[in-house]
C-alpha cells in the first residue's frame, strides 16, 4: 500500500473461506501500514514522539545501520509576554537534543493579531526571529514588532 488512506468499502467473500482469509490479512496489513505512516497530532508541553521517521545521517551511517531510522520528538514551549525589541532565552529542557527538523509556532500580539514564528513584516525591523540551542529557545523581537502577549514555539527534534 503506497497511500495513508484506506478504502472506504471492501467486500468480504464470506462464502469463500480461503479467499476471505486472504482479504482479511490484506485488510489488516493495509490498516497497519496506514496507521503507522500517520503523524500523530499531539502537541504537548512534554516530549512526545510524533511518529515521523527520518533516514539515518549519511555522514555517520554505516552499512549495518543505514536502514535504522531516527525518530522525531516534539515539544511545545509556552511563551509569556515579550516586549518590542527584546531578546530572550527560554529554557526548553530537552535532554540529548542533537538536531532539529522543524521550529515553528505562533504569537498573539497587542496589534492585536496573531503572527507566525518566525515572522517578517514589511519593514526591516518588523520581525520575530527564533533559533534553538542545546539548552534554550532564543527569541529576538524587532524594534517595530508589536509586544507579544503570549504564544508558543514547537520544536521537533532528534535525540540520536
Amino acid at each position: 500500500m503506497s497511500s495513508n488512506y484506506l478504502n472506504t468499502y471492501r467486500l468480504f467473500p464470506v462464502a469463500k473461506p480461503p479467499e476471505l482469509e486472504r482479504v482479511l490479512i490484506q485488510t489488516y496489513t493495509d490498516i497497519a501500514h496506514a496507521a503507522n505512516l500517520k503523524e500523530n497530532a499531539q502537541y504537548e508541553l512534554i516530549e512526545t514522539q510524533n511518529s515521523q521517521q527520518f533516514y539515518h545521517d549519511p555522514a555517520t551511517a554505516t552499512a549495518d545501520v543505514i536502514q535504522n531510522k531516527r525518530f522525531v520528538f516534539r515539544k511545545c514551549i509556552e511563551l509569556g509576554p515579550i516586549a518590542t525589541g527584546a531578546v530572550v532565552d527560554i529554557p526548553h529542557n530537552i535532554p540529548l537534543l542533537v538536531d532539529t527538523t522543524r521550529i515553528y509556532g505562533t504569537v498573539k500580539t497587542d496589534a492585536p493579531d496573531w503572527r507566525a514564528v518566525p515572522s517578517v513584516g514589511p519593514w526591516g525591523t518588523d520581525l520575530l526571529s527564533v533559533f534553538v540551542t542545546s539548552t534554550n529557545i532564543h527569541i529576538e523581537s524587532g524594534m517595530t514588532f508589536p509586544n507579544i502577549l503570549s504564544g508558543r514555539v514547537i520544536v521537533e527534534y532528534f535525540k540520536n
